[in-house]
């Protein structure tokens, strides 16, 4: 695992407090938390017999979306879909641990390594990029027929773009001053954009269309490589029910763009899509309505990320990479001209 670094003295008696509330797993030989993610905070747990993944939720996570994570992990492990982490129970037979006022997840440690984040795609192209859309459309195929035991709380793309002025209201009103003038300056370019998202969603009857689960995060920076394979998939966070075009939509607008401000490339986009293709097979849509689709949820999931960044920011714009990150989203939002772009 990439930027591990040691823990302190807190985060290790927390870590250890709560292995205790699962069947011995060996005498623990280190603790390294995991600096790449941004939000929730893993531990990689390595003991006399093999590593760990400890996650620990963020303070806000609404425990019962938690429940749907694990529901998705079980089913995954029993397809047999070879990519996800296995969870391990806890004392009392479930997987989720709560200590705290944090809810944690005990897991094996995939194999690989992250090979790339999603703000450093400078060099992600060719087998790596192939392996990664391959295995986009992989989990797809996996996750197609997954039937939740319960109705969950459920937010789709559309949401963004339809609801676009009171989200970039709130996130602005808490933007700290570091922030604010490059998001004011822009804000309402932004909303305009937003409002044609929108209408282009309408217009292709977007709520309309079949859903299915789907990861809602798929990045290169929440898999795991073996050279230029994909070897896990990991980060389910942000699970929900949509149409699977919002997936491969996120997943090119995280990884088809220049290095840190720049816009989306065409020839990786090309390259994307060719390969989540190959991999799922026969579509449900044909070829002219696919592409129009996936140009409409590629603009409305750079949307997503702008206004994640933006309420990232407002809490952790300490962080060495704050404003990178919050500008990038904001450009990305702004620059493409999607008319030239890719979609064949």
């Amino acid at each position: 695992m990439d930027s591990l670094t040691g823990v302190t003295q807190g985060e290790n008696t927390r870590v250890n407090d709560v292995l205790r509330e699962y069947p011995p797993v060996g005498p623990v030989l280190g603790i390294f938390r995991n600096t790449v993610g941004l939000v929730n905070k893993t531990f990689l747990i390595q003991t006399d017999r093999d590593k760990l993944i400890l996650r620990e939720s963020a303070e806000e996570t609404d425990l019962d979306h938690l429940n749907l994570e694990v529901e998705v992990l079980q089913y995954l492990k029993n397809k047999k879909f070879g990519l996800s982490p296995a969870l391990i129970s806890n004392k009392q037979d479930g997987y989720l641990t709560n200590y705290g006022g944090r809810a944690y997840t005990l897991q094996e440690c995939l194999p690989g390594d992250i090979r790339v984040t999603p703000d450093n795609v400078e060099y992600f192209e060719d087998a790596t990029l192939r392996s990664f859309f391959g295995a986009v459309a992989r989990f797809a195929k996996a996750v197609r027929n997954f039937v939740p035991s319960k109705q969950y709380s459920n937010i789709t793309l559309s949401h963004y773009p339809r609801h676009a002025a009171s989200l970039f209201e709130r996130a602005g009103e808490r933007l700290p001053t570091s922030g604010k003038r490059f998001f004011v300056d822009r804000k309402q370019a932004l909303l305009e954009n937003a409002l044609r998202i929108h209408e282009e969603l309408s217009a292709v009857q977007y709520d309309d269309l079949p859903k299915q689960l789907v990861h809602f995060d798929l990045h290169p920076g929440n898999v795991h490589y073996q050279n230029d394979e994909v070897v896990g998939v990991f980060d389910f966070d942000w699970v929900r029910f949509d149409c699977r075009i919002a997936d491969i939509a996120g997943a090119i607008a995280m990884s088809c763009h220049s290095r840190r401000g720049g816009t989306l490339l065409k020839y990786k986009v090309s390259e994307a899509l060719a390969a989540y293709r190959a991999a799922y097979g026969p579509s449900e849509f044909d070829l002219e309505t696919e592409n129009r689709l996936v140009r409409a949820a590629i603009e409305a999931s750079i949307l997503v990320q702008t206004l994640w960044a933006l309420n990232w920011f407002c809490e952790h714009h300490a962080h060495r990479n704050a404003t990178t990150i919050l500008q990038h989203w904001i450009t990305l939002s702004l620059a493409n001209d999607y008319d030239s772009l890719f979609l064949k």
